[in-house]
């Protein structure tokens, strides 16, 4: 845990002194025009992004697709290309996400989920979600006895997790979570403590539980949610929301 907060501190502080040069190079008029504009776009803010999970291990598969989105559309901004880059950008795609899947998979466990271009629906007794959801949608139900948390990732798709048959470890449990343009769901039952700690951009994750006069929150099951959500979000709901 202490080396994985230590090589995020260090990612961030690369990134904040290579955005740090940057700015004051542009300030300068040091950087030519094509440059500054390609350092200052959105393409670049994938490349940054898809780095972070790689080098962070949080999510490769994640990352290497943001990388190569950014890479792909970045290139025809730099050189000048004499062919139409961008007409091969789908067959492009689909290889990069059909190898991160292949070289993901050995690392993933056989409980783990990957939906691209397509529906989902599955039922589990997994401890650890790890949940990938790419141009599609997802519906998962986890009966776990002893749920620990996990890893839930939607680009432009969406997923609904249900927990309502779950149970919290002793210690509680983690779901980090990622969605960029997309979105998702978590269900969880109507005594679950719920903490929500996710970094939005231009987005939100939200709890829409609802509660009766009787309902009674165990402060010993706590489910921390936490994670990034760029141009997408989520929300947090119970039975009595479904």
């Amino acid at each position: 845990m202490e080396t994985n907060k230590s090589d995020k501190r260090i990612y961030l502080g690369a990134a904040l002194i290579l955005m740090g040069a940057a700015v004051m190079a542009s300030n300068f008029n040091i950087l030519p025009y094509f440059i500054e504009d390609a350092i200052f776009s959105w393409q670049m803010f994938l490349i940054l992004l898809g780095s972070y999970f790689i080098f962070t291990k949080r999510n490769k598969t994640t990352g290497f697709i943001l990388l190569a989105v950014g890479v792909f559309f970045i290139i025809p901004e730099l050189f000048d290309l004499s062919f139409s880059f961008k007409r091969i950008f789908w067959p492009v795609i689909l290889v990069v996400v059909g190898l991160t899947m292949i070289l993901g998979h050995k690392s993933r466990s056989k409980d783990g989920s990957q939906v691209f271009m397509g529906e989902s629906e599955s039922s589990s007794n997994t401890d650890s979600l790890d949940d990938v959801t790419i141009f599609g949608g997802n519906k998962r139900y986890v009966n776990s006895d002893n749920f620990l948390g996990g890893k839930l990732t939607s680009i432009f798709g969406g997923s609904q997790i249900n927990l309502t048959g779950a149970k919290l470890s002793e210690n509680g449990a983690v779901l980090d979570v990622f969605t960029l343009f997309g979105g998702s769901t978590v269900y969880v039952p109507a005594d679950w403590n719920v903490r929500i700690d996710v970094v939005s951009i231009f987005g939100g994750y939200t709890d829409k539980r609802r509660f009766l006069p009787d309902n009674v929150i165990d402060l010993n099951k706590t489910l921390y949610i936490k994670g990034i959500a760029i141009f997408g979000g989520g929300e947090v709901k119970n039975y009595r929301s479904m």
